[in-house]
């Protein structure tokens, strides 16, 4: 077994080996830090996708002036799936908020009608400004006051 360095103390940055407690009690490592994922040609997208985070930043912005608290959920591999909650008396509709967010994040509405959901939800599809570019952002944003409401 080769004798090596794979850590630092978090407290005190002093080198540790796998398995090594530090002298200053802080850190212990019992298992070895993950191998090195190879580099692929293909982009990777996801939850760790930086337009993604970009995305729902800036729409998080952009709700929260118009009424609405947003919320991401779904496995953000192919798209990026935000939900709208009205939170507060000022909410603006929910066409209103999806052209609003569209702006704010460089994106573009796909064109077609909001998909009726239960519960009075409305869901718009974003697109991501290249043409070729296979992500997009699903909003779905639950109408305020329940207008609208199915069930």
């Amino acid at each position: 077994m080769r004798d090596e360095f794979v850590d630092t103390c978090g407290l005190c940055d002093a080198p540790l080996r796998m398995g090594q407690r530090c002298a200053c009690g802080d850190n212990w490592r019992a298992t070895p830090p993950a191998p090195a994922q190879p580099a692929s040609a293909e982009p990777v997208y996801g939850i760790f996708d930086p337009d993604y985070a970009r995305i729902f930043t800036k729409a998080r912005c952009v709700a929260w002036s118009h009424g609405y608290a947003l919320a991401m959920h779904g496995s953000f591999t192919r798209d990026l799936d935000l939900i709208a909650v009205p939170w507060a008396e000022h909410a603006c509709e929910a066409a209103r908020l999806a052209e609003r967010i569209a702006d704010g994040c460089g994106l573009t509405l796909n064109g077609h009608p909001p998909g009726e959901k239960p519960h009075g939800r409305q869901a718009f599809t974003l697109l991501l400004p290249d043409f070729s570019d296979p992500r997009f952002v699903d909003l779905s944003v639950m109408s305020p006051s329940g207008a609208g409401e199915k069930r």
